[in-house]
């Protein structure tokens, strides 16, 4: 069986001229290294999001009522359509805060939406009106080393270490949580986490109802 937000996916993805479908990502750090590092982190990020693709459809073969080849055709058609918006400005962009992320990002999906911010879905995916990813000079340190070569049959050690940010546009945060964790909004996500992600925000629940460790990473 396939889970609904994927089969979502699947369905939009079957549709004329659907467009690609991806986190929108912005680059925040402008320093020298990052300009060796961005382009790798991206490919990390794009390499372990097919991986948990790939590894929900082998545990989907078996619960499938279809036939095997149309479960097959949707997850590689989810695979080849994968692509990741890049919004990266070193004048506007370098060094901002994640708030000043937010604002940018609210401001930019307003304009995408005709002043309807994520009320209007009419552009895009869901996901893409929920959340976005920062990689920032914190994330840069965070993956200095990260190297897909590494990793065996599972995340281990590195589940936790190897992490991107996420921002929630106009956030609905608990007053409870708020109070009581801070939360406001961001959250850290391990980059073995990101297709998890991407299918709770679309469904999309509030960011603060999300699981988060004691330092504030979401393992899915």
């Amino acid at each position: 069986m396939i889970p609904t937000p994927t089969q979502h996916l699947i369905d939009w993805l079957r549709l004329p001229k659907a467009p690609s479908w991806g986190f929108v990502i912005y680059r925040t750090t402008y320093s020298p290294q990052s300009y060796r590092q961005f382009p790798r982190i991206i490919e990390l990020t794009n390499s372990l999001i097919k991986r948990e693709i790939l590894h929900e459809y082998a545990t989907s073969k078996d619960s499938y009522a279809g036939p095997p080849e149309e479960l097959k055709n949707g997850y590689q058609l989810i695979c080849a359509k994968h692509r990741p918006i890049i919004i990266e400005d070193r004048t506007q962009l370098n060094g901002i805060s994640l708030h000043g992320v937010r604002s940018h990002f609210e401001s930019w999906i307003d304009d995408y939406a005709s002043g309807r911010g994520r009320e209007n879905y009419n552009w895009g995916y869901s996901t893409q009106r929920h959340v976005c990813l920062v990689v920032d000079e914190e994330v840069c340190q965070a993956l200095e080393n990260a190297d897909t070569k590494l990793i065996r049959e599972g995340a281990g050690e590195y589940l936790r270490k190897w992490w991107v940010k996420a921002v929630e546009p106009w956030p609905e945060i608990d007053e409870w949580e708020r109070e009581a964790t801070g939360f406001d909004g961001t959250m850290k996500v391990s980059v073995f986490s990101l297709f998890f992600l991407w299918t709770d925000m679309e469904d999309p629940y509030p960011m603060w109802m999300m699981r988060r460790d004691a330092n504030g990473l979401y393992t899915g």
